[in-house]
């Protein structure tokens, strides 16, 4: 049987902000690596829900964004806020490497600690043949 590997590598990016005391918005990732295997016939689509990420914000208000890259997609990968404290998940997000950050936690307004599990799906398709592909997805706090 061969299988089609997709690995993730989330990243965390902290945007820095300087109101009147130099203050840092900060995240953090919980899990490591996440591995989705793939097969276009037994196992097109692919889930993992063991990731966590915790953000604690200080300027209000503030939300998070989301980006990929990778060197050539050919998967579709999908990232979703599951369980969103202090904040509105916008919902599932595709992810398209090269893509500019999109919106994927917006109105974070309470100042403190907030948390979610990230969901990530990936589908295969048979057109899409085999081999592994590789992401970095970049989460990145900002205020508004």
């Amino acid at each position: 049987m061969l299988s089609r590997f997709l690995t993730i590598a989330p990243v965390l990016a902290v945007m820095t902000f300087m109101p009147t005391q130099t203050q840092a918005q900060r995240l953090a990732l919980q899990g490591g690596p996440v591995i989705i295997e793939l097969d276009p016939i037994s196992t097109p689509v692919g889930e993992d829900r063991s990731s966590r990420l915790r953000w604690n914000q200080v300027r209000s208000p503030s939300k998070i964004m989301v980006s990929s890259s990778t060197t050539a997609q050919r998967y579709d990968l999908y990232v979703d806020a599951i369980g969103v404290r202090r904040g509105e998940g916008v919902g599932e997000v595709k992810l398209v490497s090269g893509q500019p950050a999109q919106d994927f936690i917006i109105g974070v307004r309470e100042r403190g600690a907030g948390r979610c599990t990230l969901g990530y799906r990936a589908e295969t398709r048979a057109e899409q043949g085999y081999g592994t592909e590789v992401h970095s997805v970049t989460y990145t706090i900002t205020g508004l």
